[in-house]
């Protein structure tokens, strides 16, 4: 292996296949150093970065170097995100930014929470789960949860985690011994219902038949924020001078729920093209989780009439989305 990586010195997946091997052997030091050799190499570097942090988080060795990478590799798909002015331009390399992003999300809020910033980790694991809903991530949140003694959200997440695709083996462990120290799921608890129900918005009702529409929404954090950049002193005619502040506006982020930017019609009835003047009015269930400015872009399904008691609409996860129209 070490041959293939002195012959192979400039090729980053290289390097980083022989990080894996001895990852894969609990040689951990000798897997940082051709990690750390992959990054310094990468072109597409956001990607060994997430991959290099979230391998090392999870034998929770380097998670220094590990927040490091991770952050930067969030603030490089953040920043990659703002290359979209609007809905006409979006393109299926920025629709899978989506789920990228959130994996990148899960993986800094996980270092986070390995090193007892809960309030970060909450943020990230909450963001992430908004875009995607992995198993892997509600359990990260469920470990949050459970660390910070919110034990009633610790379960309800566990059980989503154990409820969604691909569960961890440990999981269903995790809600069994915190079931079984008398902290109950919710009556009527339906996880798999309940899935649904966390990306979905109610609106009045429209008309009695059944009728569907989707639409493209952008979201975003951004803000202008005025930063002083220099002071200026000017004489004045009676010898004495004046100072003068000067400021430029910057573009900011602001975490939370973000403002829609956009909605875009792309398919389906007719009669619910205006209805996007109501869901512009409403909270579109996905959170920002730093000041870094960003968009994001979420697809939507609106049902309206037949069976349903008002309308609703219903956010798709990022990793279903397959096109922009």
């Amino acid at each position: 292996m070490e041959k293939a990586a002195e012959l192979n010195a400039d090729s980053e997946l290289v390097q980083f296949q022989l990080g894996n091997a001895y990852y894969g052997t609990d040689e951990f030091e000798r897997a940082f150093k051709y990690y750390a050799k992959s990054i310094e190499l990468a072109g597409d570097k956001p990607a060994y970065e997430n991959d290099v942090a979230y391998n090392l988080a999870r034998k929770k060795v380097h998670l220094e170097e590990s927040q490091r990478w991770a952050e930067d590799a969030v603030r490089e798909l953040e920043k990659e995100t703002l290359e979209i002015k609007d809905l006409d331009e979006l393109d299926i390399k920025h629709i899978r930014l989506m789920s990228s992003l959130a994996a990148y999300w899960d993986t800094l809020g996980y270092i986070y929470y390995l090193r007892a910033d809960y309030l970060k980790a909450e943020r990230y694991l909450r963001s992430s789960w908004d875009l995607d809903q992995f198993s892997v991530v509600a359990e990260h949140l469920g470990d949050v949860y459970a660390k910070t003694h919110d034990l009633k959200r610790a379960v309800r997440f566990y059980s989503l985690a154990a409820n969604s695709s691909n569960p961890s083996d440990e999981v269903q462990d995790k809600l069994f011994r915190l079931t079984r120290s008398g902290i109950a799921e919710p009556p009527d608890w339906r996880p798999r219902e309940e899935l649904g129900r966390m990306r979905t918005l109610h609106l009045p009702q429209f008309g009695k038949q059944h009728t569907s529409a989707e639409f493209m929404i952008m979201l975003s954090n951004k803000e202008q924020s005025s930063v002083p950049v220099s002071r200026k002193v000017t004489p004045t005619p009676d010898g004495k001078s004046v100072t003068v502040d000067l400021a430029t506006l910057k573009e900011v982020g602001k975490p939370g729920s973000g403002k829609v930017v956009e909605i875009k019609f792309i398919s389906g009835s007719e009669q619910l093209r205006g209805l996007d003047k109501l869901l512009r009015e409403k909270n579109m269930l996905t959170q920002f989780p730093d000041e870094s400015p960003a968009n994001l872009f979420r697809r939507g399904i609106l049902m309206c009439g037949g069976y349903l008691p008002d309308c609703q609409f219903t956010l798709l996860t990022a990793d279903v989305v397959r096109s922009a129209n």
